[in-house]
């Protein structure tokens, strides 16, 4: 766990000022960067505090910020705070998870007291090669630890772009009025992804043939509304496990580059977005965590399917099963039995693929394990 300690700040009015528990713990250039004026702020080991156009900001350790002269702020690593530092002196925060492509993190921070009418407004900014794209989201009371609170979301770093940073913007907001603001920054890892041929019989390949295009369409909208539905209940809470007691191989990865191969050729490719667990038809699959089943029918290519909502746009995903089990609406434990593995829709044996969205973005259903330890925290 990161402990951040915001000190005191000195209000002058002036344009930059720092406040540092040693001098040499923060650094200052300037420079022009296209003609325009820059001041870069590194600090090396202490937070350090700051204040621009009479706002105040607290720097934390190993952090680096850039400000134009118009006092617009860019984090190009670490992170800074607005807010009222007088009312919060100690921000604990994590960032749970690994960092890596198609991978999923949890973002907490511990504030010490409860919010009232507390609005948590999250703006994640990803970097690559072709500019930024951004995803909006909100931040969800996680537990009620007495004298302070713990909140979050979830960060999914897309599988589909070369993600070079990841920068996170908080707004907290108590009874309409700026509570806290935070800037966090940091690069994210690269992960290869393997190729696949998905070999479909004779049978199964005029089944996908004859699929209903319209139908398809209509089941991949409803299905998307789901998955864009932020249910601040943490059901995550219960841990997150296999939905299968035990499975005989793994037959397919999460992120692989896969070519339908339907009568000996080629029919399309796709971008594989959960795991395959080969199993034998018939036997018990398993809700992973905790939560709400929000889908629970036949689709297009999916089969039978059925889709659970763990809270904070958490949603886990069940295809291909041979029956179901549960209806929409019902609450459903962790390891409760949700229906069986089979083959229905695009399969080409027994399995069940396991699927997770956060933020409506596909990521590795296994990166969710460390909700097993953060449960206990």
């Amino acid at each position: 766990m990161t402990k951040y300690f915001i000190i005191s700040i000195i209000t002058i009015n002036a344009l930059l000022i720092f406040n540092c528990v040693n001098n040499k713990d923060i650094l200052v250039e300037y420079h022009d960067l296209a003609g325009k004026h820059v001041k870069k702020i590194e600090t090396n080991t202490d937070a350090a505090d700051i204040v621009l156009n009479n706002k105040r900001y607290s720097i934390a350790p190993y952090s680096l910020i850039e400000v134009d002269r118009n006092s617009n702020i860019s984090v190009l690593r670490g992170m800074i705070i607005q807010g009222s530092t007088k009312k919060n002196r100690e921000l604990f925060f994590d960032l749970m998870g690994d960092r890596v492509w198609g991978n999923c993190s949890l973002f907490y921070l511990s504030i010490p007291r409860k919010i009232d009418d507390m609005t948590g407004e999250v703006v994640i900014n990803y970097t690559n090669e072709d500019g930024v794209f951004t995803l909006k989201t909100s931040m969800n009371l996680i537990k009620d630890k007495g004298k302070t609170n713990v909140y979050g979301f979830y960060v999914p770093y897309f599988l589909y772009h070369t993600i070079l940073k990841t920068d996170i913007s908080v707004n907290v907001d108590e009874n309409d009025s700026l509570y806290l603001s935070l800037r966090y920054a940091y690069k994210v890892d690269r992960r290869d992804w393997e190729r696949q041929e998905v070999r479909f019989s004779n049978a199964k390949s005029a089944e996908i043939k004859s699929v209903d295009k319209d139908k398809n369409k209509k089941d991949r909208e409803k299905r998307g509304a789901i998955w864009s539905l932020n249910n601040p209940t943490p059901y995550f809470l219960s841990g997150f496990d296999y939905p299968i007691r035990d499975y005989q191989y793994l037959t397919s990865e999460f992120g692989m580059i896969r070519e339908w191969i339907l009568n000996k050729k080629v029919y399309s490719k796709d971008i594989h977005l959960g795991i395959d667990l080969a199993y034998v038809k018939g036997e018990p699959v398993y809700s992973s965590a905790d939560g709400v089943v929000k889908y629970a029918e036949n689709g297009e290519y999916v089969g039978n399917m059925v889709i659970i909502d763990h809270g904070f746009s958490l949603y886990s995903n069940y295809m291909h099963l041979d029956t179901i089990d549960v209806t929409p609406d019902q609450f459903v434990a962790k390891g409760e039995r949700i229906g069986t593995i089979g083959m229905t829709g695009a399969a080409t044996g027994p399995h069940l693929h396991w699927e997770v969205r956060a933020n409506g973005i596909p990521v590795d259903p296994t990166s969710l394990f460390f909700l097993n330890e953060f449960r206990n925290m």
